[in-house]
């Protein structure tokens, strides 16, 4: 058969499957999120992030540099929360 054998051709239409599958998720988790009220429960909207930034991995998307930033600060003020607890400044 040309361009590989049966199996190979399944597993690659699984591959593609799987891959369209994760970018709709993402797409609605994504308006589910803008979405979201804002009186919300923190599990919720743990749930939506968790799961984006998830999908957002296996489909190789890069985090955008805001979403970098806003990591960065979060590490910071836990650091300098640790070490005013350790009574170091």
């Amino acid at each position: 058969m040309a361009g590989g054998t049966v199996r190979q051709r399944e597993e690659t239409a699984a591959q593609d499957a799987i891959r369209s599958e994760r970018k709709y998720c993402l797409q609605e988790l994504e308006r589910l999120r803008a979405e979201l009220p804002a009186d919300s429960s923190i599990g919720a909207l743990t749930y939506l992030e968790d799961e984006i930034t998830r999908l957002r991995r296996v489909l190789g998307i890069a985090p955008t540099p805001e979403r970098i930033r806003e990591q960065t600060r979060e590490r910071v003020r836990r650091y300098r929360e640790r070490q005013q607890r350790n009574g170091k400044h």
